[in-house]
């Protein structure tokens, strides 16, 4: 349970992005934006792997639906990217940065949400959980070396 969900994760994958919205950042805040990310990922993903399958049934929305829906997303969000050639470039918010667009989309994206749906649905709520934590720390650890890491 731990791969699919280090490969959704995709710490080292969201390390440049990461570096590139946190570059101009003092050690103390960036810690604290570390910190800020990484709770966010966790109460979004939990909250997700807690109570999604419900919320989703109750919309009529089955996990595959969700699955195909985030992959038509990503994929529309691709093309737009390869079509332009340019991406919009909106100044993020100094004191959410961590929230959004860190802890949520990059590290608990559409990719981890399915992933844990998937997981639990085979393996178990509490197990996955688990799981999750697991690697939102391993991504708030690569966070924290992220300037080490690039040099």
């Amino acid at each position: 349970m731990f791969v699919p969900l280090f490969v959704a994760v995709d710490a080292i994958g969201v390390l440049p992005l990461f570096v590139a919205l946190t570059a101009d950042y003092d050690p103390k805040k960036l810690l604290r934006l570390i910190f800020q990310s990484i709770v966010t990922a966790s109460f979004v993903t939990l909250g997700f792997l807690f109570f999604g399958q419900n919320i989703l049934r109750f919309l009529g929305v089955t996990v595959h639906d969700f699955m195909i829906g985030g992959g038509i997303l990503l994929l529309t969000i691709s093309l737009g990217d390869l079509l332009t050639g340019e991406k919009s470039q909106r100044q993020a918010d100094q004191e959410t940065i961590g929230a959004v667009p860190i802890g949520v989309p990059l590290i608990a994206g559409p990719a981890v949400l399915t992933t844990t749906i998937v997981l639990a649905n085979q393996n178990g709520q509490m197990v996955t959980a688990v799981a999750v934590l697991a690697n939102v720390l391993i991504a708030g650890i690569v966070f924290m070396f992220s300037r080490p890491i690039t040099k």
